[in-house]
C-alpha cells in the first residue's frame, strides 16, 4: 500500500504539470496525442469535460501516474543528450477553422520526426505500432513538413527497444482533422455527441 507521503508526492508532481499550458484542457486547443479517429467521440467528449475541471489524468491509478512521470523523465534525458542533428521538444500549433491542434514532437531532425514511447511492462515491446501513436506521429509529420517518421518504443524494465518507420499518410491527417472538428463543435456548443457503433463505453445506454 502506498504511503500518504508517496501519494502526496505524485499528486504534487501532477499539479506542477498542470501549470504548463500544454497540459491544460481548454476548448479550442486540442493535442495531437489525444486525437484518434477510431476512438468513441462521446468518450473523448466526456474525458475532456472532466479534464477541464480536474486537470488531466485525475483518476488514473497511482502506479500508472508513477510510470508516466518516469517515462517523462526518460524523455527529457534522451532529448538532452541526443545528437545535434535533432531538435528536442519542438512545438507547432496548427490553426484549423476556429480551433487549434498542438503538435509537440520529441525529436525533429532534418528529414524525420522521432516520437518516443516508453513501456514499463514485462510483456515486451509491441509487435506493431499502436494506432494512437501512428495518428499522433502522422500529424507531426504534417506539421513539421516531413515525409517520414519513426516511433521509438523503449522498455526500461527489459532493457529493450525497437523502431517503427512510418511514411506520411494524408488520409490519416484528414481523418484526424475531421474528428477534431466534430469534437470541437460538440464541446463549444455543449452538445453530447453520439457513441461510436459497437463501443464499450460505460456511459452508453
Amino acid at each position: 500500500m502506498a504511503s500518504k507521503e508517496l501519494l502526496a508526492f505524485v499528486e504534487a508532481l501532477r499539479q506542477e504539470k498542470l501549470k504548463d499550458p500544454y497540459f491544460k484542457a481548454q476548448i479550442g486547443v486540442y493535442h495531437a496525442s489525444k486525437l484518434n479517429p477510431n476512438h468513441c467521440l462521446n468518450a473523448k467528449w466526456r474525458s475532456f469535460k472532466k479534464a477541464m475541471v480536474q486537470g488531466r489524468h485525475p483518476d488514473i491509478p497511482l502506479r500508472a501516474k508513477l510510470l508516466m512521470q518516469l517515462g517523462e523523465m526518460m524523455h527529457r534525458e534522451i532529448q538532452r543528450i541526443v545528437g545535434k542533428d535533432y531538435q528536442p521538444e519542438q512545438i507547432i500549433i496548427l490553426p484549423v477553422l476556429d480551433f487549434q491542434i498542438v503538435c509537440r514532437a520529441d525529436l525533429v531532425g532534418p528529414k524525420e520526426v522521432i516520437d518516443i514511447k516508453t513501456r514499463w511492462t514485462t510483456d515486451g515491446l509491441p509487435s506493431k505500432p499502436e494506432k494512437d501513436h501512428l495518428y499522433q506521429l502522422n500529424l507531426y509529420l504534417y506539421a513539421f513538413k516531413k515525409m517520414q517518421g519513426r516511433l521509438w518504443y523503449i522498455n526500461p524494465v527489459l532493457g529493450e527497444d525497437t523502431f517503427y518507420v512510418h511514411l506520411y499518410d494524408p488520409k490519416m491527417t484528414r481523418d484526424v482533422i475531421a474528428y477534431a472538428s466534430q469534437l470541437h463543435f460538440c464541446l463549444a456548443n455543449d452538445i453530447e455527441p453520439p457513441h461510436k457503433e459497437q463501443c464499450r463505453c460505460s456511459h452508453k445506454k
